[in-house]
């Protein structure tokens, strides 16, 4: 069962138990954040099992557009963070500056159709910023998830240099 739907099952159980307690919003509410975390954690280790770099951006509309939510330690040294050092910034600190714009546009767009695929079109080179401004050539691999009710994406990462 997906993770999420696996979630939602879980929710709509403990709040049918719960329900005739005045105490239930509260319990319901912290068990569903910790689910939910759970099934992020599940969906980013499914991802790592793959590639050791990788990282899970939020790419729905709001305070938290584009935002890391995860990242490998591998992946962060690769680019010459640690992963405490991005965790919760925009993954644009990954993208060269003249590429924000249509970045920002892409994640908008796989927003309205998810769907796992490759980043690009297969025929030009995506880059990657290094911490000191090297770019760096990388392959892409795209799998959306959502994590609650927010969607966000999977990005597995090979680094080409």
């Amino acid at each position: 069962m997906e993770s999420s739907k696996w979630v939602e099952w879980i929710s709509t159980a403990i709040m049918a138990i719960l329900a005739n307690t005045g105490i239930a919003a509260a319990i319901w509410w912290h068990l569903k954040q910790r689910l939910l975390s759970k099934a992020m954690d599940f969906e980013f280790d499914r991802a790592v099992s793959v590639s050791q770099c990788a990282l899970i951006a939020c790419i729905e509309q709001g305070d938290n557009f584009g935002k890391i939510a995860h990242i490998t330690p591998v992946c962060a040294a690769e680019f010459g963070y640690t992963q405490a050092e991005l965790t919760g910034e925009p993954v644009l600190w990954l993208i060269p500056i003249e590429l924000h714009a249509a970045h920002d546009a892409h994640m908008a767009a796989f927003a309205k159709q998810p769907r796992r695929r490759a980043m690009g079109s297969g025929t030009e080179v995506i880059v990657a910023v290094h911490r000191n401004g090297i770019q760096i050539p990388i392959v892409v691999a795209l799998t959306p998830v959502l994590v609650g009710e927010k969607l966000h994406c999977v990005a597995s990462m090979l680094t080409m240099a």
